[in-house]
Formats: C-alpha cells, structure tokens, sequence
C-alpha cells in the first residue's frame, strides 16, 4: 500500500473551540515516561512504559484576531486562567487528514514581539491534561 506524505495544507490549530488566526507553525511534543522494574539479582535492566505527557506550541503573526486576545487575557494580570480543549490540525484535506485533540490544555507562556521591519509574532505554549487523541476522521 502507497503512503502519502502530509502536508500543512488547511492545518490550524483551535483554543476552546474557535481556530486561532495568522498562525504559520505549530508543534505537539508526546512522551512516555519509562519506570524502571529491575529486581535485585536481574543482570540487565527491565523497564516499562510509564505516563504520558503532552505539550506543544503555536506560533505566528501577532493579530487583532480574537482568539489570539482571549489567550493574550487569559495570562494577564487580569485574567483567569482557565484548561481549554485545544487541536492540532495537520491536515484538513480530504483522505489525508490528521489531528489531536486534548480536552485540557492550559497556556503555560505567551510571547510577543515586534522588529522594525516585520509583523509582529506572537507565540504560545500549552500543557495538556489528561493525553491527547489522535484522529484522522
């Protein structure tokens, strides 16, 4: 069977159900702890997969897009912090898609920036709660 490589086309990401604008890159990080269950006398080391972890990152061109300002809020002095359902999306093009869904992410940073001769960027980081699902529906 032929595998077709993914594309960013129509990717995107969602925070609490609404996607976030202007952004051009994101970045979802898995990993599973190992626990190690070596026994006194074993000669090698045995281990087992542990829990899983999620975070990731979106990034992009700062914007008067209102998702962007809900999450801009959230981390302010006057906001509250808040898990919201974020997703990945990959791919949105038809027989290739991909996405991952957490229920719970919460924003652990936002950064801003600004050079004379640019856009502005802005960028976020999420921790997410309780794994994340991988779909291709």
């Amino acid at each position: 069977m032929a595998t077709t490589s993914l594309k960013g086309i129509l990717g995107s990401v969602t925070w609490a159900g609404t996607a976030v604008a202007n952004i051009k890159n994101w970045q979802l990080t898995i990993d599973v702890g190992s626990n190690d269950v070596t026994a006194f006398g074993d000669t090698n080391t045995a281990a087992v997969q542990g829990l899983r972890n999620a975070s990731g990152t979106i990034s992009g061109d700062l914007s008067t897009d209102s998702q962007q300002n809900i999450m801009l809020d959230q981390v302010s002095n006057a906001g509250t912090l808040a898990a919201a359902a974020v997703v990945f999306i990959a791919s949105a093009t038809a027989g290739s898609k991909a996405k991952w869904t957490a229920s719970a992410a919460q924003l652990t940073n936002i950064q801003v920036g600004s050079e004379v001769a640019g856009v502005a960027s802005f960028s976020a980081s999420v921790q997410c709660s309780g794994g994340v699902a991988f779909s291709t529906a």
